[in-house]
């Protein structure tokens, strides 16, 4: 009987062992893999070394990101016909989603959606390769969509003819989701929302997917060089006539509810180095925000700032 660890990549702080595991693991030890595929601690100067430097050149490309979004972002306009050049995968992939879902679920259930797209179509990457990047997301990784679990449930990741789909591998899986990546430059995701007494939604897993979807967004497209792109957001919430939203998630918060059938958010844009920099958070903020709109709950400025400051949190490694 063998125990695996899986230690990600660190991106701000260096991992340190911190509990004892009888003579495997020690409190307080920095532990590198060597190059014959072995797990050690690291006792020489060079390794250390490199550990810093790794830890340092992480922020200076974290920082990078940050400014090229705030340098770069308010240069540049959004494609008024981006939208049109994306119609055809949008619905494409909205009518993959109805599939995989089925259809009593999205005429019926709450769904929430979102995608986002370059300006320009364009395949910059064969199938393939967009694979490789999608399997080397690190925070959020694909096994952190929709929401983390102790345990992830098993995905399923294959090619179609034009894109990358994912969902669950069990048809009878909590969550049920389906992610497809276009190569021209599209990335989408539709997600069944637990649905609660009422009927009713909650507020914090709605803010936390918008954050989640938006910053694998960000890092997806950050990772092929895309960083100073601007993106074009969307997000829907669909089935949402007579829904109610529970900000706190409690039951006797029913007062807010939705009167129209189907909630749009669009007309949104941020560089993909901004969202993967840091501000998925203030941006899903911003979406959830609207959203409580349409249910008829207004955030004020210290709700907001609650919100951004969660969702922060939550994204935080």
């Amino acid at each position: 009987l063998y125990v695996v660890l899986v230690v990600y990549p660190f991106k701000n702080l260096p991992h340190i062992c911190n509990d004892v595991c009888d003579d495997e693991l020690q409190r307080g030890v920095f532990y590198i893999r060597t190059t014959d595929a072995r797990s050690r601690a690291a006792y020489r100067s060079s390794e250390l070394h490199s550990i810093i430097q790794r830890a340092l050149r992480n922020q200076r490309q974290l920082l990078g990101r940050m400014l090229r979004g705030i340098l770069y972002e308010d240069r540049q306009a959004a494609d008024p016909n981006a939208g049109e050049q994306f119609t055809d995968l949008l619905q494409s992939a909205g009518n993959n989603a109805r599939l995989y879902l089925g259809n009593k679920i999205t005429r019926e259930k709450p769904v929430f959606e979102a995608a986002v797209h370059l300006q320009q179509r364009r395949k910059l990457l064969s199938l393939t390769d967009w694979r490789r990047q999608m399997d080397s997301l690190e925070r959020p990784s694909l096994h952190n969509f929709p929401w983390p679990l102790p345990n992830p449930q098993e995905q399923v990741i294959y090619a179609s003819n034009n894109s990358l789909r994912v969902h669950p591998k069990d048809a009878a899986a909590p969550q049920k989701y389906f992610l497809e990546l276009f190569p021209d430059g599209l990335f989408y995701c539709a997600v069944l929302l637990p649905e609660l007494p009422g009927p009713a939604i909650a507020g914090k897993p709605l803010a936390q997917l918008c954050a989640i979807f938006l910053a694998m967004a960000g890092e997806l497209f950050t990772q092929v060089g895309l960083g100073s792109e601007l993106l074009t957001l969307f997000f829907s919430l669909n089935n949402t006539l007579e829904l109610h939203l529970l900000p706190n998630g409690q039951n006797n918060q029913l007062q807010y509810r939705c009167h129209i059938h189907d909630i749009r958010i669009i007309g949104k844009t941020r560089t993909a180095g901004d969202l993967e920099g840091g501000a998925a958070a203030s941006t899903a903020a911003q979406v959830y925000q609207e959203i409580c709109e349409r249910f008829n709950y207004s955030q004020n400025d210290g709700q907001a700032r609650a919100t951004a400051n969660a969702l922060l949190n939550f994204l935080s490694p």
